[in-house]
């Protein structure tokens, strides 16, 4: 093989670059494999059929700007997710202790900084509650509401 043909295939490899980046995300579930299989008409999933010549083949690039939006949304829908667990470890050993509510002072307890600082990240387009999750966001995002 040459050094121009060489070239000519890095050259190639290069232009598959962003979907590979943006299909090889950790934050894909399958979910989001979903929502890939329906933008290209056929079945696809994160497994070991997956190759990169398959992607290649597949001409999967020309979707790369609809694959960025799905995969934005599973990189900000995992870090939510990290971020109520996280609360949720942190909840599992506090004491919760409930006064009448015009005894307590104006000042945002735990629970308030908590919810405050998850709260708009929940209602991004972006996140979708996990079914595995014992988490009740609906709930408290619907008493915010009111």
């Amino acid at each position: 093989m040459c050094t121009i043909q060489v070239h000519q295939r890095i050259e190639e490899f290069r232009d598959n670059l962003p979907v590979i980046q943006t299909l090889g995300k950790p934050d894909m579930k399958e979910r989001h494999w979903e929502k890939v299989s329906e933008n290209v008409g056929f079945p696809l999933k994160a497994d070991a059929a997956l190759t990169l010549a398959r992607i290649i083949d597949f001409g999967l690039g020309d979707y790369n700007s609809k694959f960025q939006v799905i995969s934005e949304s599973a990189t900000k829908e995992n870090n939510l997710e990290k971020a109520l667990n996280k609360m949720i470890e942190e909840w599992v050993t506090m004491e919760f202790s409930v006064v009448p509510y015009r005894l307590t002072k104006p000042s945002l307890n735990l629970l308030e900084i908590y919810f405050f600082s998850t709260a708009g990240r929940a209602e991004h387009t972006f996140y979708h509650p996990s079914t595995t999750s014992n988490f009740c966001w609906t709930t408290i995002s619907s008493k915010r509401k009111q």
